[in-house]
């Protein structure tokens, strides 16, 4: 299968936001507050943050939402109350640790339709946000894994990550993996 990873258009508001509710592991009920979200281009989980993978016939494949650490404290804020309504600041930033950090080119969401699946297209999209992050510059790649998911965990393992230390978000306990070859991308 050959597949084209390119930069998402305001049209593909639709993939990527079911990109962050697959993530996430949120319900499909939810589309109607994710797609604003999608749609904006000043919150992290933009249109404009997202590469897409497409079928040689075409077919939206999968996504990967990434951007650089330097915006997340600025667009965080915003992005969640978009998407969770009107919360206080302090509510937020007690629900959410920091996933990432200046100088860091960050990972956030990945999925691929489940038809499409184990055609290596995750793979591809990982490379590319990898050698996204490394032309802009970047000597630390980084993502956040669902800790209670050792195949997740060791998927990442193998694409050249490793488990930093843990951290709570949405509740739930997660692993935060840096990419170890960073340093040889540059």
């Amino acid at each position: 299968m050959e597949i084209i990873i390119r930069n998402a258009v305001p049209s593909d508001t639709e993939f990527i936001a079911w990109t962050v509710m697959t993530a996430i592991g949120t319900e499909w009920d939810d589309m109607d507050r994710a797609l604003p979200m999608c749609q904006a281009e000043d919150t992290l989980y933009s249109w404009k943050h997202a590469r897409i993978a497409v079928t040689e016939d075409g077919t939206i494949a999968g996504c990967l939402i990434s951007y650089p650490g330097e915006i997340y404290e600025r667009l965080r804020d915003r992005t969640w109350k978009r998407f969770l309504g009107n919360v206080e600041e302090k509510t937020l930033r007690q629900k959410f640790e920091s996933e990432t950090f200046p100088g860091e080119y960050y990972l956030d969401s990945l999925a691929v339709k489940p038809e499409c699946r184990r055609h290596g297209i995750a793979r591809l999209l990982m490379k590319d946000g990898i050698a996204k992050g490394c032309a802009l510059g970047f000597r630390r790649i980084t993502l956040i894994a669902k800790s209670a998911s050792p195949a997740l965990l060791a998927y990442y393992g193998g694409m050249g990550f490793v488990a930093e230390n843990r951290m709570t978000f949405f509740g739930e306990d997660y692993t935060r993996m840096a990419w170890k070859d960073a340093k040889a991308g540059q």
